[in-house]
């Protein structure tokens, strides 16, 4: 993918979560993380990178894992949903039940090296960032209940870039 090109296949978002979640069950099971799934039914297929979106959710699913680890066993929730947005775009959200995100990171999350953590590196989100975009979408941070949410807008396919 050195040209700068993008691969865009048709898929379904829904499988993709499905996959990823599967992957990563062990390792959330371990940690006494409990997630909650809020699929919409019915999504439109996505037009994009089926394994860079899968890159982008199991990077945001790390993350929210990582900062659960502090938290008291009995709060240790992810709840990941997918649903359309405006007929011309699926917004995947990740939401954990952490501390939350602090108002002075909350502009710098996806600049590269931008890291809240002590062995974080600060490339994920800024990863998650390039790919999204690169893709038409959009991606977001924000502080959401209890804790903080990671957003992300793809195209559906035969739509153009996202909203």
């Amino acid at each position: 993918m050195g040209t700068g090109e993008v691969t865009r296949e048709h898929f379904a978002i829904q499988e993709s979560l499905r996959d990823v979640l599967a992957l990563m069950n062990g390792e959330l099971d371990a940690q006494g993380i409990t997630v909650q799934q809020d699929l919409a039914p019915n999504l439109p297929p996505m037009e994009a990178d089926p394994v860079e979106t899968q890159q982008v959710i199991m990077n945001l699913l790390v993350n929210a894992a990582q900062v659960l680890s502090e938290a008291p066993p009995e709060n240790r929730k992810i709840r990941i949903s997918a649903e359309s947005h405006s007929g011309d775009a699926v917004v995947v959200s990740v939401e954990d039940t952490g501390p939350g995100i602090l108002p002075d990171s909350l502009a710098r999350l996806f600049e590269p090296f931008f890291t809240t953590r002590s062995s974080g590196l600060g490339m994920g989100l800024a990863i998650c960032r390039r790919i999204v975009e690169a893709h038409g979408g959009r991606i977001r941070g924000e502080n959401a209940g209890t804790g903080a949410r990671f957003s992300f807008t793809l195209p559906v396919a035969g739509s153009g870039p996202a909203a």
